[in-house]
């Protein structure tokens, strides 16, 4: 208890992300590891201060502790590719939802002219999707409880306890999970004719099954790609890093690396060429 309340009260300066906050936040706040101490911790409702949306957290999660102490996405290098790269009136693919976070960072990038479309399977997480769309009241954003996939279908979604974000159609590393049935389309079919600028993917593992059923809508509109590239996430699905390029770099995908560079109190964008050989 006493640990919380000196964490909230260090809350002003994790916000402002002044030096040394990540030892502070690590030493106060914490991530998995510190899941019991935050075990009876109240819901907590705030204002995203990079793009000004309303956010409900629980913060006994760890990913949503992260967005009420920093104020902001803790995924800094894809909000950054995001601002730097959307524009008023692009359309943006959000495969894999979850709770949000880059629909509403994307959705505030492009505006009321331009569209996201989400597609989120776990009803748990879809449902505060949907909470954060209508507080908001954001209209451009369509928010579909469906997965991905190479086929249209159904498939099981495995949900861990510990993090719902980890959530995939690719078997659990977790002891401790829940299932869900799910409907399951095609990329190119979700698409259909619309032209999309921006595809992000993050499915813990399951993203080349995505990208096979999206091959039609990549080489027609070449968007620009953001995914998630785990070897040992991929290889719960029989997949690789290696049969992920097989398949984008003959249509023209070249792979980079979000980083950041500090520079004060500023967090600069760094891309670099991925190297496909290192761990």
């Amino acid at each position: 208890m006493l640990r919380n309340l000196l964490a909230h009260i260090a809350r002003p300066y994790l916000i402002r992300e002044l030096p040394g906050w990540g030892r502070v936040y690590k030493l106060m706040v914490g991530g998995h590891e510190k899941q019991e101490q935050w075990a009876d911790a109240l819901p907590r409702i705030i204002r995203d201060k990079r793009n000004g949306y309303i956010r409900v957290l629980d913060i006994r999660e760890w990913a949503d502790r992260s967005l009420y102490f920093l104020g902001r996405w803790y995924d800094l290098p894809t909000a950054l590719a995001v601002e730097a790269a959307l524009r008023p009136g692009d359309r943006v693919v959000d495969v894999g939802g979850n709770y949000g976070h880059f629909t509403l960072a994307a959705a505030h990038a492009v505006g009321p002219s331009g569209a996201v479309l989400t597609a989120e399977p776990n009803p748990v997480a879809y449902a505060r999707l949907r909470t954060h769309i209508a507080l908001n009241k954001i209209g451009h954003v369509d928010a579909r409880n469906i997965g991905i996939a190479a086929e249209p279908g159904e498939l099981t979604l495995t949900i861990p306890s510990v993090n719902s974000g980890e959530a995939s159609f690719a078997p659990s590393d977790y002891d401790d999970n829940t299932s869900v049935t799910c409907p399951v389309e095609t990329l190119d079919a979700l698409v259909g004719t619309d032209t999309v600028d921006l595809i992000k993917i993050d499915v813990e593992g399951f993203e080349l099954e995505v990208l096979r059923g999206a091959m039609a809508v990549l080489e027609r509109d070449q968007p620009l790609l953001i995914t998630e590239v785990v070897e040992k996430h991929l290889a719960r699905a029989n997949a690789s890093r290696a049969s992920l390029f097989a398949l984008l770099e003959p249509i023209g995908y070249r792979a980079y690396r979000l980083d950041l560079h500090r520079q004060g109190l500023q967090h600069t964008l760094v891309m670099s060429v991925y190297d496909k050989d290192s761990p």
